[in-house]
């Protein structure tokens, strides 16, 4: 039931604001549940945003009452039944994958889907679960040395043989959501393994020369599920990148890059002058950050690469202990102006704070933009832009010398230190990324365990 136990708890106008929280997180897991229709539970949710007070919510209560009783003896569906049945497949499937059988049991688990799903909340499930298990089975491939233009073409052909026997869903794109549109299954796998191979190209070409790699952002928290083409006016999937560099190796970059062939010679030229002005600038103390955006030739997507010193890797990955209300800021310097004239960050509850981006200094070769490194706001700790790019899934790309890892899980630890000690109802860990609404269903339920 959405309204009842919330409402039971009910006092003064002061509960209302945790009351309404509550009510509305009843109202998404509804509509996930395939309980309420995506108008329903977009119409319950603006009707909660406007109470102003605890009898506004009362009076609202008692007109959705025919829907809260219904919610209450709603019976079991055919469809809810078979979701669950292929579920528990894909659980026994996935619990003895291997190198040697992951064809087999993926086919499997693909063979078990039909058309009958009609929910489009179950159809979101299959999604994230075979998602779930793409991701794995690359991970496995991965720790064997199967290079990602292997896998491409593994992957791919397995696909092409059964392509005609895969229900019409997996092929179809889901709505816009933060100004994104949520692509279809089989998009997503084949734009994904498409940049999985152009970061093993980055990877193969800088590994001698640089401390780590950290690949963020889609790659990162959506890989075969939130991963999408350049379709429509919404645009496609960037790669995002942080790389760990000593100050001495910084010149050497872009000639491995070159050799690597990803990019376009003027691309090149630009990135070898703007990297002599970032040796100057750090060098100076006017800088923390140098950001690269690569255009790829042939590609509908760009790589953007955030080249930082281990010293400063390591001080921005400090969690603050304390509450006091400040804004960290990091200097990076970009190539052209940072496109947005708000930067908005979430804390653990889901709560945003609305940077606003100071007038950028314009430099030879591109800015000097400050951009927040994490900030506290009514003791509430929102990480910052460079960290959504670590979180949520704290995973390290490359590690030179084992020295990566260890950061990261350090600021790990602390970031669910800090969730703790805050406390309150509702805070996890998902909510501190600003792209936390896409999520799939299993990488936030992931996400939040661990």
């Amino acid at each position: 039931m959405i309204f009842k136990e919330a409402l039971s708890k009910i006092e003064n106008d002061i509960d209302l604001p945790k009351i309404k929280q509550e009510v509305s997180i009843n109202v998404v897991n509804a509509l996930f549940n395939g309980l309420l229709k995506r108008t329903e539970a977009v119409k319950m949710l603006a009707d909660i945003s406007r109470c102003k007070k605890a009898p506004d919510l009362l009076r609202l209560a008692k007109n959705y009452s025919d829907i809260d009783n219904a919610l209450a003896d709603i019976q079991i569906t055919e469809d809810w039944i078979a979701i669950n049945a292929w579920i528990v497949l894909y659980e026994d499937l996935n619990d003895n994958l291997r190198i040697t059988n992951w064809q087999e049991r993926l086919g499997i688990l693909l063979h078990n889907l039909n058309e009958m799903f009609v929910y489009d909340y179950h159809r979101l499930l299959i999604r994230a679960y075979l998602a779930q298990m793409l991701r794995r089975i690359w991970h496995l491939l991965q720790k064997r040395g199967t290079p990602a233009a292997d896998f491409q073409v593994l992957l791919l052909e397995f696909f092409e043989e059964i392509h005609d026997t895969l229900p019409n869903y997996l092929f179809d794109s889901s709505d816009v959501r933060l100004n994104k549109r949520q692509p279809s299954f089989m998009e997503s796998v084949k734009a994904t393994l498409d940049r999985l191979l152009k970061i093993d190209i980055i990877k193969e070409a800088l590994k001698n020369v640089v401390d780590g790699i950290i690949v963020g952002g889609s790659m990162s928290y959506g890989p075969f599920f939130n991963v999408r083409s350049a379709l429509d006016n919404t645009g496609s999937s960037d790669i995002d990148m942080m790389v760990i560099v000593d100050n001495d190796n910084i010149v050497l970059l872009a000639d491995k890059l070159e050799a690597a062939g990803l990019f376009a010679k003027d691309e090149m030229a630009n990135f070898k002058t703007r990297i002599m002005h970032a040796i100057e600038l750090v060098k100076q103390g006017k800088i923390d950050i140098f950001s690269h955006k690569f255009n790829i030739p042939g590609a509908d997507y760009d790589i953007s690469i955030h080249f930082m010193t281990y010293p400063m890797f390591k001080l921005m990955l400090t969690v603050p202990e304390s509450n006091e209300d400040t804004v960290v800021t990091l200097k990076d310097y970009k190539a052209r102006p940072f496109p947005h004239k708000a930067c908005v960050q979430q804390n653990f509850y889901g709560q945003k704070y609305k940077y606003i981006v100071p007038e950028q200094e314009p430099i030879e070769d591109g800015v000097i933009v400050k951009l927040p490194a994490y900030i506290i706001d009514n003791g509430k700790f929102h990480p910052g832009i460079y960290h959504n790019i670590i979180s949520p899934r704290f995973e390290v790309s490359l590690d030179k010398e084992g020295k990566i890892m260890p950061i990261v899980e350090d600021f790990k630890k602390g970031v669910k230190q800090r969730l703790k000690r805050e406390g309150g109802d509702g805070g996890t860990l998902s909510r501190s990324h600003m792209r936390n609404a896409i999520f799939s269903p299993l990488a936030r339920e992931e996400i939040d365990e661990h």
